[in-house]
């Protein structure tokens, strides 16, 4: 597995106007080979910003990012991503879109078939491999989206609020079998997402994120054993720290939302969130 290096890493876009809007701001952060890390911060902090800027589908304004000591320049086969959405080809069938990526990378065809047949296997979907995205449900759908980014065996795995749109019981499901995914096949993980219990549930460490421009804030430390309960007490302590030192970013994007021209940070009276 692969280690993460972003080092003072910055990024600002540009409207139409020619006003520059600061995004992310002088962003340090170390992840090590097979950690798995999970980031958290209000709307506008830039979170899926920096997965761009890993996963190479954006470049950043200023600073470095290098993945086993290679400097990302643009997307590459060791780097999978993984968005909130599943984005299933509804024209495949299930095994078709885990198969998909293997066909990309020119595996042998043989190798195709076993691969994708036992990643389905794994995420309990091996009764699907015939069905139509559209004839699943959105916690089967995103299994597939998992396999479907496992299957390549990435060194580095990116995901992007993956289980936000779907409900509670679902969500807690995906939890076990990322969790189960993980610990067999290691790859490293940074994972954004909006619920701190999730991420405490998940994550080796959990970076805070400030916004307006987003900065890293603070990391902690989960220092707890797998597979971890989101109803453990040690689980629930530890975020509800974590929700203590986020509470004051959160405030300051409910006070942007309230009246954009008195927030100080120089951003056009729009969405916090705009364009992020």
């Amino acid at each position: 597995m692969l280690p993460i290096a972003i080092h003072s890493v910055s990024k600002a876009f540009v409207s139409p106007t020619g006003e520059r809007r600061s995004v992310l701001e002088d962003i340090s952060l170390d992840v090590a080979p097979g950690e798995f890390v999970c980031i958290v911060g209000p709307s506008g902090s830039g979170k899926s910003t920096l997965l761009n800027l890993v996963a190479g589908l954006d470049a950043a304004s200023s600073g470095s990012i290098a993945v086993g000591g290679k400097v990302v320049t643009r997307p590459g086969p060791e780097r999978t991503f993984m968005f909130q959405e599943a984005t299933l080809f509804p024209w495949l069938t299930v095994l078709e879109n885990v198969r998909f990526p293997l066909e990309l990378l020119g595996v042998p065809k043989a190798e195709i078939a076993e691969r994708a047949v036992d990643m389905l296997r794994l995420v309990h979907l091996s009764r699907f491999q015939t069905a139509r995205p559209h004839e699943l449900s959105g916690g089967m759908r995103q299994r597939v989206a998992l396999a479907r980014a496992l299957v390549v065996r990435p060194e580095v795995l990116l995901m992007d609020e993956p289980f936000a749109a779907l409900d509670a019981q679902t969500r807690e499901s995906m939890h076990i079998e990322v969790q189960r995914l993980w610990m067999e096949f290691k790859p490293t993980v940074l994972f954004v997402t909006h619920n701190v219990r999730e991420a405490v549930e998940l994550g080796d460490r959990v970076a805070i994120f400030e916004t307006l421009p987003g900065k890293l804030k603070d990391v902690f430390t989960v220092d707890l054993p797998r597979p971890r309960d989101p109803n453990d007490r040690d689980v629930n302590i530890l975020a509800g720290r974590i929700n203590r030192a986020l509470k004051d970013e959160i405030e300051k994007v409910m006070a942007l939302e309230r009246d954009p021209d008195k927030s100080g940070s120089g951003l056009p009276p729009r969405r916090a969130g705009g364009h992020i």
